[in-house]
């Protein structure tokens, strides 16, 4: 009698199926088929074999001619891997009639795959873990097997065997059939989309900063961080976060300087599942240009993402040195410093976030770049010249240096993923066992980070 296993899905419930590692069901007829082998030892030659009965059912019985043998059979499977699994079980379809010994059931990890069993191998009985060994033995019937756990022995190479004995007194007759080894069906009910606590401008790394929480649920795996593209409502993956480190991730590819940018977090389940995006949240993008006399007017981008009720404006001689310059409405995103003092002058936009966030709980405000009124455009340029880096695309090396500076230069080196790979302070930098694609150079020198794009050919 064949089983089947039917898994009933709702759209609530992910699941995702893994690979059976053995699957001999006799319906070819072959006890020996797929590697498997058999071997018998007895009095009268044959008596108490593995057998096919009905075409499609593995068979063994010491009963000949009204009477019982003395016999011992062994049915071997071949080797297993499963080095690659993570819960293996073995269930398989059982029928027992007649009285007479227990089906045996054995594993082991160092069978050399052809010598008798009995004299070859560490064999560990197992026949007391199988949850569901038929019982009946008056009427015929398959049951079940149940799931018997083969966590303990994962490797590279298992092989089960079952063992029939049959004695000169009694002898049961055993089928089985649908012999499977499997992992179960990843089953979880999804957590929602996660959203980002807050987006904000990171002066450390001068670019975009996604932070979120980190929500308590087993069934995370990993978060990915989402950036729309240069197509309106359009997202791309840009970084992953593993559930157990941090939830903060910056965007090395982004330039807070020239544009806002949107960002959605989703995340992928112990099935490896990825879920659907939460909700998205824009950063601050703050210009400048001079009014009339000595004033500055800011213009900048509504941040969007969580409700506020106003904008703080700080200004400042240098970026570690600003004040609270003033405030104003949610609704507006402009303003005039009509009162600016003389000299080189630093602006930047703060909003409160209603609560703290975060994993250590320090994320209070969401900040947009800085902006500086002193430095023109050829002056900008002048400074992101500073660096040369050559050749650039790259087969192999590629060398950094920077005008008129005698420091020491660190460079660190990241995927577009936001992975790091490597930091050196080497001014001539071996690409050569990267894959072909785009890296983001982070070159600090004296007080100044710099963000450099490389290709790898």
């Amino acid at each position: 009698m064949k089983k089947f296993l039917f898994f009933v899905c709702f759209s609530i419930i992910s699941v995702s199926f893994f690979p059976q590692y053995l699957i001999k069901n006799f319906d070819d007829g072959s006890l020996t088929s797929g590697g498997w082998q058999t071997f018998w030892s007895g009095a009268n030659p044959n008596i108490g074999e593995w057998e096919i009965l009905f075409g499609n059912i593995a068979k063994a019985s010491n009963y000949s001619n009204f009477n019982n043998y003395a016999c011992e059979s062994w049915l071997v499977s071949p080797s297993i891997d499963l080095s690659s699994s993570s819960a293996p079980f073995l269930i398989f379809d059982n029928d027992v009639r007649y009285l007479g010994s227990q089906l045996e059931l054995y594993i082991s990890s160092n069978y050399d795959g052809v010598s008798n069993p009995n004299v070859q191998g560490t064999w560990i009985n197992l026949t007391n873990y199988v949850p569901n060994w038929d019982s009946d033995n008056s009427n015929w019937g398959f049951v079940s097997s149940g799931n018997t756990d083969l966590t303990n022995f994962i490797s590279s190479s298992v092989t089960i065997a079952f063992k029939y004995i049959g004695t000169n007194i009694d002898g049961a007759t055993w089928e089985i059939d649908n012999i499977i080894i499997d992992e179960p069906p990843c089953i979880i009910s999804p957590p929602s989309p996660p959203d980002p606590c807050l987006v904000t401008y990171s002066s450390i790394s001068n670019s975009n900063r996604v932070v979120w929480e980190r929500p308590i649920n087993d069934a995370i795996d990993s978060f990915y961080v989402n950036k729309e593209t240069s197509q309106s409502n359009t997202y791309q993956k840009i970084g992953a976060i593993q559930y157990s480190e941090t939830c903060v991730f910056d965007d090395l590819s982004s330039n807070p300087s020239v544009q806002a940018n949107k960002y959605k977090l989703s995340y992928v389940d112990t099935c490896g599942n990825e879920s659907s995006m939460g909700s998205f949240h824009k950063t601050i993008h703050l210009t400048i240009n001079q009014g009339v006399g000595t004033s500055w007017n800011l213009i900048w981008s509504h941040y969007e993402g969580f409700g506020y009720s106003t904008y703080n404006i700080y200004r400042g001689n240098s970026q570690n040195n600003i004040a609270l310059l003033d405030t104003v409405a949610s609704n507006i995103n402009s303003y005039t410093d009509i009162n600016a003092p003389n000299g080189q002058l630093f602006y930047q936009i703060e909003v409160l976030v209603g609560a703290v966030c975060d994993p250590s709980r320090t994320y209070s405000s969401t900040k947009s770049n800085f902006i500086n009124n002193q430095i023109p455009t050829s002056k900008l340029e002048f400074i992101r010249n500073r660096i040369k880096y050559y050749p650039n695309p790259t087969n192999e090396n590629i060398t950094i240096s920077v005008n008129n500076f005698n420091g020491i230069i660190q460079t660190e080196i990241y995927d577009l993923l936001g992975h790091r790979l490597q930091t050196t302070n080497e001014t001539t930098i071996s690409l050569q066992e990267y894959a072909r694609g785009i890296y983001i150079l982070k070159v600090a020198y004296g007080d100044r980070v710099e963000k450099l794009k490389v290709i790898k050919e």
